[in-house]
């Protein structure tokens, strides 16, 4: 059997900790980011005479070329800007493909979740539906049809309306819209 590189265990363990969620996932983005405004703020200050009071003011310039191409305009001479323009490339791909890609996959899961209806009802005085079949839609339909019922029905239990809850294995997008129409 051949012996595991270090480079293979160290993906396997970034690996194993992207899939835990968003968190640490932004938290490695957040990684990238200061290695990258590191490497660019290094590579601003290896010409001579350059316009930096130091490495933590090379840092941070690049840092904002990172975030904001709008201080692309502002640099002086041929090696800041082919830095600059590195670093601005380098924040597009990190900030908008990266971010607005983790946080999309965040919202969809946490809608998905949403839409299984795992929360806890905390209503009082509804009526309760117990499974999802051909005949719930219906049945919904009879309920808020039936006028002179529902208003004894309400009357007797001190409500204003109908509070309906219809619990299903599986609750979706479609199952919602055949209930409201």
């Amino acid at each position: 059997m051949l012996p595991f590189r270090l480079i293979d265990r160290i993906k396997f363990v970034v690996e194993r900790q992207l899939v835990k969620g968003a968190g640490f996932q932004l938290l490695v983005v957040g990684m990238f980011i200061a290695l990258i405004s590191l490497i660019g703020g290094l590579l601003a200050v290896i010409p001579p005479g350059h316009e930096f009071e130091g490495a933590g003011s090379a840092i941070w310039w690049a840092f904002l070329r990172l975030t904001d191409p709008g201080y692309l305009g502002d640099d002086v001479g041929t090696w800041q800007r082919i830095v600059s323009t590195l670093l601005t490339i380098s924040g597009y791909v990190v900030f908008m493909g990266t971010l607005v890609a983790i946080l999309t996959r965040w919202l969809i899961a946490k809608m998905a979740e949403l839409e299984r209806g795992l929360t806890p009802v905390t209503l009082k005085n509804h009526l309760v539906v117990l499974g999802w079949t051909a005949q719930t839609p219906p049945l919904v339909a009879e309920l808020f049809g039936s006028t002179g019922r529902m208003r004894r029905f309400l009357e007797k239990h001190d409500a204003q309306k109908l509070r309906l809850v219809v619990l299903a294995e599986e609750a979706g997008a479609g199952q919602l819209h055949e209930l409201r129409n």
